[in-house]
């Protein structure tokens, strides 16, 4: 299992986020307000879409490890 967790709190760091900001997101996107609370598919959901953000704000470098989600897993996380 991957360390999503820990590359979403600096993810967090880098754009500036405050908590309320953080939290919001996670609910945007997941429907839960704590990353610890997500499933390891939803935590990568996150960390994509926030390094995605950092990437268009140019206060990260693009990854060349990010994939994007297969159907499959595309529909599992849709699912969560």
């Amino acid at each position: 299992m991957a360390n999503h967790k820990a590359a979403i709190h600096v993810l967090k760091s880098k754009l500036g986020l405050t908590d309320d900001d953080y939290r919001a997101l996670l609910m945007t996107l997941t429907g839960e307000t704590s990353s610890k609370d997500m499933t390891d598919n939803q935590q990568r959901q996150v960390r994509d879409h926030m390094q995605s953000l950092g990437e268009r704000m140019g206060v990260v470098q693009a990854t060349s490890q990010r994939r994007p989600l297969t159907r499959e897993q595309f529909a599992k996380v849709k699912q969560e």
